[in-house]
């Protein structure tokens, strides 16, 4: 299953977000990836994630592939689109 989503977050997805999208994609029995600029990266890897530079306005792909796909999309959507407020304003 595949998704593009914007990165509004004012930042993109710098350290703090990459972490907290990587945390919850490991709670999640499937293959997560991120598709940006041509490339693709590992999403349960936070390092990997932010070696991409995502920065805000970006259109990204998430690729969830596996038993929980459909509950790993919709977290992973509901967290982005919140702009990962829970992490960087809790």
């Amino acid at each position: 299953m595949k998704k593009t989503i914007t990165v509004t977050n004012e930042r993109g997805m710098h350290f703090r977000p990459c972490c907290a999208f990587a945390e919850l994609a490991n709670k999640f029995d499937c293959n997560i990836f991120v598709k940006y600029g041509g490339q693709i990266y590992r999403g349960k890897t936070s390092m990997h994630l932010l070696s991409a530079w995502i920065p805000q306005g970006s259109e990204i792909e998430i690729i969830c592939d596996g038993k929980d796909e459909k509950k790993a999309m919709t977290a992973l959507e509901k967290l982005i689109k919140s702009e990962f407020e829970e992490i960087l304003k809790g």
